[in-house]
């Protein structure tokens, strides 16, 4: 039942009740629609009196701006937190056990004297005290430090060494410098500190930027798909939501920021 009715051109605007989601109903969609009827349309302007490749388009054509919707949302998300700059640099945050331990934005990592982790979905340790164990790109060095998991890992791994020293390598202003601190692997109260260092990013040419745009938008769809086909195991049935758990997320991602909340939609 509709709060309001317009009726303006042959197109009746309503509002409900519970404005939770938009539909559009096409004139003849409903052959018994009374309300339609008392319009008088006549039948070449219904849906089914149209020609059936026009017909075609205008059922799909909400679907296809969904997809289109995304892809400018994907675009304006890129281009406003940027690509990595795929040279190990590094932005640090102010007061971080990063910043207290002498590094700064603007440095690039080189390597690490410690045990260093390759990340190729599964955890490897390799033993670089003695040696210098060179860091290919920024997620291996970020996740090593970084994932609580992976931590809870060379904890164990470390047997009762909790606090370990660890050397990097890195240059700064040109110049390679070695940096041994124990701040960064400081292990307190059963967690690890932040340690504050992001990738640094730069905002993508225009064409670069819409590659990576198509390139997200595949990759979601992909994970769309594989959303879907979990929701026949009972994990994936259980963890369905309605629209307050979608009301939920939204109110959380939008309390992180507009960008955090572009992602989301």
């Amino acid at each position: 039942m509709p709060v309001v009715s317009v009726y303006v051109y042959e197109t009746t605007y309503s509002l409900r009740w519970l404005p939770i989601g938009g539909y559009v109903s096409m004139a003849g969609e409903d052959s018994e629609n009374e309300e339609v009827k008392d319009l008088e349309i006549p039948y070449q302007r219904t849906i089914n009196g149209i020609n059936p490749w026009k017909r075609a388009i205008v059922t799909i054509a909400g679907i296809a701006f969904n997809f289109i919707f995304a892809l400018i949302l994907i675009a304006i998300y890129i281009f406003s937190t940027g690509v990595s700059t795929e040279d190990n640099t590094i932005n640090v945050v102010n007061g971080s056990l990063a910043e207290q331990s002498g590094l700064s934005s603007g440095d690039k990592i080189v390597a690490v004297k410690d045990i260093q982790i390759l990340s190729n979905g599964t955890p490897i340790y390799q033993d670089c005290t003695n040696t210098r164990c060179n860091i290919p790109y920024f997620n291996s060095f970020y996740v090593y430090l970084n994932n609580d998991q992976i931590n809870n890992a060379v904890n164990e791994y470390l047997d009762t060494n909790l606090t370990q020293e660890i050397t990097i390598i890195y240059t700064h202003k040109g110049t390679n410098s070695e940096l041994t601190t124990s701040l960064i692997r400081e292990y307190k109260d059963g967690e690890f500190p932040l340690l504050g260092i992001n990738e640094a990013t730069k905002i993508p040419n225009f064409f670069e930027g819409i590659g990576l745009t198509f390139k997200t938008f595949g990759e979601i769809i992909v994970l769309m798909g594989k959303a879907i086909a979990s929701l026949f195991s009972p994990e994936g049935f259980n963890s369905l939501g309605g629209v307050v758990s979608m009301y939920q997320s939204s109110k959380t991602m939008a309390s992180a920021g507009i960008l955090s909340y572009i992602w989301y939609l």
